[in-house]
């Protein structure tokens, strides 16, 4: 496996995903899908390459700063628009 490749499995799969931003939002029913769709994605494809392990999702807010973790099940209904 090319080493850069591993490098960025390794990376991701701290099993939490930290997706830059730069708005502020203060709840999770205000995370643009944008942001879902692509934290859904990745998450799906780290559950291939990494069975059985738990992933989590979460966007950084740099202008507050705040962690916010994406419900589990915002990220299965923005994978569900994609292959609908």
């Amino acid at each position: 496996m090319n080493k850069r490749i591993f490098l960025l499995i390794a990376v991701f799969a701290a099993l939490a995903l930290l997706a830059s931003a730069c708005e502020f939002s203060v709840s999770t029913a205000n995370i643009a899908d944008a942001y879902l769709v692509q934290m859904a994605l990745y998450r799906a494809v780290l559950a291939q390459a990494f069975p059985g392990r738990a992933i989590r999702c979460a966007l950084l807010w740099t202008e507050a700063p705040i962690l916010m973790e994406a419900p589990p099940g915002a990220l299965d209904r923005a994978l569900g628009t994609l292959v609908s």
